[in-house]
């Protein structure tokens, strides 16, 4: 958190209010895909990419992103997920990468499971 001009308030970088957002739409019974789709259409505005796990469930990673490079790299039983080109080039013979589609929500498992 970050201080504000005015001592009495308090102002959240954007991924704590990203936090807040989804943990609201939680709060009110909306399960965790459908959340996040919410909050990507209809909450966040400008470049975001997001990877989110939530406590509840630790052995499942959500990815999504508006823009800008995201790439999933798979091998056997490994999945890197990386915006930086030096990783692609460094782990080109240990990966397949592929990019990821704008506005999609991947679900990785623990298994290396994607959906």
């Amino acid at each position: 958190m970050f201080p504000a001009k005015d001592p009495s308030k308090t102002t959240y970088s954007d991924s704590e209010l990203i936090a807040l957002m989804l943990g609201k739409l939680l709060k009110e019974g909306q399960n965790i895909k459908t959340a996040i789709q919410t909050l990507i259409e209809t909450k966040l505005i400008g470049t975001w990419r997001l990877a989110i796990v939530l406590t509840a469930e630790p052995d499942k990673l959500y990815v999504t992103k508006n823009a800008g490079p995201l790439f999933m790299g798979k091998s056997e039983g490994k999945i890197v997920i990386c915006s930086d080109q030096s990783i692609l080039n460094e782990q080109a013979s240990n990966f397949t990468f592929s990019k990821l589609r704008v506005n999609t929500l991947y679900e990785i498992s623990d298994d290396c499971s994607i959906t």
